[in-house]
């Protein structure tokens, strides 16, 4: 699954386009029948112009 937004809305309501920075997480956990599942996200992280 991918968001392809260029901006988010603050906490102030105000919108920002500037990216602050990137990181990826990572969540593993077992399923039905013994096989593991690993879900990874690449996460943007926005910083306020306010």
């Amino acid at each position: 699954m991918r968001v392809r937004a260029t901006a988010a809305v603050c906490r102030c309501g105000e919108s920002s386009a500037r990216v602050h920075g990137r990181y990826i997480r990572r969540r593993r956990d077992v399923a039905g029948g013994g096989l593991g599942v690993v879900v990874e996200l690449g996460v943007r992280r926005f910083r306020c112009e306010n």
